[in-house]
């Protein structure tokens, strides 16, 4: 009898509001159909008319205008706004009529006055509950499902994610793993807002769950057996996500961890998804909270991406000069450990290389990083990264200052130069210290690396102006990615006080700070005059020349110091579709307050509820009696 569902709902539909209809008609007329209404009253000599009130026809019109109403409701729903539109006038239109009509009679028929007054308060819910509804329809079909009002947009998935997600072609499993730890909680909470939105956005292929090691223990103990680091991660720092793919039975609702290969699942620990920057601490204590910011999409979305690739990426930080080295030898000693986490988060494979004493083979490290080495390389360094670049290897060099040939002769095959003046800020980015400058980010920045970045600064300390030299090199490419603020200037003497702008020797800002280099290959060898128009150009190296930029102390304070290495990891590799989550950052703040503090809080506000119930009472009272 009926072809569709919609059909069917369309039907039951017009039989409830049939009897709607006959309900409403009674409850307005005061009398089933059919039945007579009792005779009104002699009503007020003072009625603004005589004529006999028109009760059968408002009441039969305040029924219908409900009726209309709900179906305009309806249709609304199922059909769309352009099919509500007319009913959702005429509704209203036909209660309005029956209320401003009963008004002349209310004085003469007690009926015609209750028809009156029930059709305006039928009015009122009717435009009331029409304007909310049709307000979440317009927001709800046309607007994209939610509306992120946040600074940072946190609620909300970047375009690449959803990219992402749309084209998953394999099940995916998210599962936080907590402890019951203090603090736990709001994160568990905030990941669990955000993986929410993965699964909003391909719900057949990504399944949420949560694991409590001590609500769940046989769960957690099997997952422990297949990934002993996941109970160092709950011991440690309280618990962290565990990212699963291909797992068959993903539409299980009770399925148990599935134990895949270790390459097709990758532990984040909470140290991944959430940091404390050291200015929070003072405040942290002096307020008993605890303040946190949680990373969240680039995070996750990094690590899918590189789960989804089916290979662990090799860095390799080279070391054995002074460098930055990704762990921390010593309490005082500056190192990059803070950026190893995070390229580990991000499902790479980090190595540490003596380019002295070991080869550099592109094919299984296809990318390097030389950051800030303290001591001079030597020729058999240089030849040995000048044939790891010429074979297709990448390379993200930091470096201050320096009287290093090696890295002079580095930066001159690739059209670059480092200045000797120090690049300073009477507007610094920390009070009182004018050698650490900001770097904004314009948001018209063409360059991939930092085109997701704008309206943000990143923070270079110590850096030296770097400057872009002309040569007979056409198939070298080089584009600056990086400057400071125009209100800075390179500062031939760093020593004099107080550090003040010369015309005659110093150099007005903006500076250059940061530059990539492309190659175009040529037929006739790697570095030549020659250039192919048809080929385009090759990612081959960035070059920042701050010499802290990727140490810890800067990485923890400054978020963009951070996207902006891992964007220019991603450009080197040929991975565009990562370059435009942008480092959207929450901050979130936690009270940690104790059993009185508790008992306060609880007693405070109802005492108050009390207090102002007493007084109100009281002041009732004391009108009354006067």
């Amino acid at each position: 009898m009926f072809t569709t569902e919609m059909d069917q709902a369309d039907a039951f539909f017009a039989l409830l509001m049939a009897a709607v209809l006959l309900m409403s008609h009674w409850a307005i007329r005061g009398a089933p159909v059919g039945q007579a209404l009792p005779k009104d009253p002699e009503g007020d000599p003072s009625c603004s008319s005589p004529v006999r009130p028109p009760r059968e026809r408002l009441a039969a019109l305040a029924a219908l205008g409900i009726v209309v109403s709900l179906t305009a409701a309806y249709l609304g729903l199922t059909r769309g706004v352009a099919w509500a539109i007319l009913p959702a006038l005429a509704g209203p239109g036909l209660l309005a009529y029956s209320a401003f009509g009963a008004t002349p009679y209310r004085h003469r028929s007690p009926t015609t006055r209750r028809i009156g007054s029930i059709s305006q308060n039928l009015l009122s819910a009717s435009l009331l509950g029409g304007i909310l509804l049709l307000g979440n329809l317009i927001a709800f079909r046309y607007g994209g499902g939610s509306w992120d009002l946040t600074t940072q947009r946190v609620h909300s998935l970047s375009d690449q994610t959803k990219d992402l997600l749309a084209a998953l072609k394999v099940p995916v499993r998210f599962t936080i793993i907590y402890g019951r730890a203090q603090g736990v909680g709001e994160k568990v909470e905030l990941l669990d807002q955000l993986l929410r939105l993965y699964v909003t956005a391909r719900a057949d292929q990504v399944r949420l769950d949560r694991l409590d090691a001590l609500g769940d223990p046989a769960g957690y103990r099997e997952l422990v057996r297949a990934r002993p680091e996941v109970a160092m991660m709950v011991a440690t720092v309280g618990g962290g996500l565990l990212i699963e793919l291909s797992d068959p039975r993903v539409d299980e609702p009770d399925a148990p961890i599935n134990l895949n290969p270790a390459r097709d699942r990758l532990a984040l620990s909470f140290a991944d998804l959430f940091f404390s920057r050291p200015e929070d601490a003072e405040a942290n204590q002096a307020r008993d909270q605890a303040t946190f910011v949680f990373r969240g999409e680039d995070v996750v979305t990094s690590a899918l991406t590189r789960l989804l690739e089916g290979d662990q990426p090799v860095i390799a930080f080279l070391v054995g000069r002074g460098q930055l080295t990704p762990q921390r030898l010593a309490a005082l000693e500056p190192s990059a450990s803070y950026l190893k986490s995070r390229l580990e988060a991000a499902g790479f494979r980090v190595e540490a290389i003596n380019p002295a004493v070991a080869d550099l083979d592109p094919s299984r490290v296809p990318l390097a990083l030389l950051l800030s080495p303290r001591e001079p390389l030597d020729g058999t360094e240089l030849i040995k990264l000048r044939g790891y670049l010429k074979d297709g290897g990448r390379l993200i060099l930091t470096t201050g200052a320096s009287n290093d040939p090696v890295i002079h002769e580095l930066l001159a095959l690739h059209l670059l130069k480092l200045g000797s003046r120090v690049v300073v800020d009477n507007r610094p980015a920390l009070p009182n210290q004018p050698f650490v400058v900001a770097a904004p980010i314009a948001p018209e920045e063409p360059h991939p690396i930092v085109q997701s970045l704008g309206n943000r600064a990143a923070i270079v300390s110590n850096a030296v102006e770097l400057l872009i030299e002309d040569g007979p090199l056409p198939n070298v490419v080089v584009d600056p990615i990086l400057r400071s603020r125009p209100g800075s200037w390179a500062e031939q003497d760093a020593e004099q006080r107080p550090l003040r702008f010369d015309q005659e020797t110093d150099q007005p800002g903006p500076i250059l700070l940061g530059a990539a280099v492309s190659v175009v290959p040529s037929p006739e060898g790697d570095l030549t005059p020659n250039r192919d128009p048809t080929r385009p150009a090759v990612p081959r190296m960035v070059v920042f020349s701050s010499p802290f930029l990727a140490e810890d102390s800067i990485l923890t304070n400054a978020p963009t110091n951070e996207q902006l290495l891992l964007n220019a990891v991603n450009w080197l590799r040929g991975r565009p579709e990562l370059l435009g989550i942008s480092p959207r950052v929450q901050t979130a703040i936690a009270l940690n307050p104790d059993d009185r503090a508790i008992q306060r809080m609880m007693l405070v506000p109802t005492v108050t509820s009390l207090a102002l119930i007493l007084i109100a009472g009281g002041a009732v009272w004391s009108t009354r009696r006067g």
